[in-house]
C-alpha cells in the first residue's frame, strides 16, 4: 500500500478518508456495502433525523462514484470528498447563499490546485478542476435551495386564545339604569370626597430653640416668637377656611 502523503497546511487530503479508507471503498461493488462504509467512516446526521442523514448520504455516495468514474488517484478522492462535505457541512451551518458557498468551494479547489507549498498543493489538474467544478455546479449548487430549505432549523410557534369573559365580572360591570347617576353629579361628588380627604395641616410653630439656634439676640427673642408664630398661625386658619369653603361650594 502506498505510504500517507505529507500534505500542505490546510490540506483536506487524508482529513476524512485516509488511504486504507479509499481503498476499501473501491472494493467495493454494490450500493448497500458503500452506503453502510460511508455509515460506518464518515460524521454523519444523527439517527433522529432520518430525512437528512439520507439527503447527506447520497451527497457523499454520488460524489464517491463520480470521482471514481473519473478515475481519480486515492489521494485525489479524498481530497475531493473532503471538499464537498466541508463546504455542505459551513453552508449548512452559517446558512451561507448560493454564491458564498460556490466561493468557499472554489477556494477550496484552488488550495489543492496550485503548488505552492505550505499553502497549497499542485493535487488536482486543470482538466481535474474543470470536470470537479461542473459536476458540483450541476448537482450540489442547482439544488442549493433544496438543501438550505432541508437543513434549516425549522421555529414553530403555536397561539392559543383565552375567554377572559366570567359571569361574575359582568354581573358586576352591568347594573341597572335605576341605579345610574348623573355624570354632573358624581363628577361634583367625587370632587368633595377628595377635598374632603385633605387634612388641613398643623400650624408650624417656632420655637425659642430654634430662634436661639438662629442667632436671635435674647432680648428680642419672645417679641420675634409671638409674631412669627401668629402669623403662621393666621396662614394655617386662612387655609382651612379656604379649604371647607371649596368643600361647601
Amino acid at each position: 500500500r502506498p505510504a500517507k502523503m505529507v500534505v500542505s497546511v490546510g490540506s483536506l487530503c487524508w482529513k476524512d478518508l485516509n488511504v486504507e479508507d479509499v481503498e476499501d471503498y473501491l472494493l467495493l461493488t454494490d450500493t448497500a456495502s458503500r452506503v453502510s462504509f460511508l455509515v460506518s467512516r464518515v460524521d454523519l446526521p444523527d439517527e433522529s433525523e432520518p430525512e437528512r442523514r439520507a439527503i447527506v448520504l447520497d451527497l457523499y455516495l454520488y460524489t464517491l462514484q463520480f470521482v471514481q468514474n473519473q478515475g481519480f488517484t486515492a489521494d485525489k478522492i479524498s481530497a475531493a470528498f473532503s471538499i464537498i462535505k466541508d463546504t455542505h457541512q459551513l453552508s449548512m451551518k452559517n446558512f451561507w447563499p448560493v454564491n458564498r458557498s460556490f466561493k468557499h468551494f472554489q477556494d477550496l479547489l484552488l488550495r489543492h490546485s496550485v503548488h505552492r507549498p505550505p499553502y497549497s498543493i499542485g493535487l488536482f489538474s486543470t482538466h481535474d478542476v474543470e470536470s470537479f467544478s461542473k459536476y458540483a455546479s450541476k448537482t450540489y449548487f442547482r439544488h442549493y435551495l433544496l438543501y438550505k430549505y432541508a437543513f434549516t432549523k425549522k421555529t414553530e410557534m403555536a397561539f392559543s386564545s383565552i375567554d377572559t369573559y366570567t359571569m361574575a365580572v359582568m354581573d358586576s360591570f352591568l347594573v341597572p339604569l335605576s341605579a345610574g347617576e348623573d355624570e354632573n353629579v358624581k363628577l361634583k361628588n367625587d370632587e368633595e370626597a377628595a377635598l374632603a380627604a385633605l387634612q388641613p395641616p398643623e400650624p408650624a410653630l417656632i420655637t425659642a430653640e430654634e430662634l436661639e439656634r438662629a442667632g436671635v439676640p435674647e432680648e428680642v427673642r419672645d417679641a420675634v416668637l409671638q409674631s412669627v408664630n401668629a402669623k403662621l398661625e393666621d396662614l394655617s386658619l386662612r387655609l382651612e377656611a379656604r379649604l371647607a369653603s371649596e368643600v361647601d361650594g
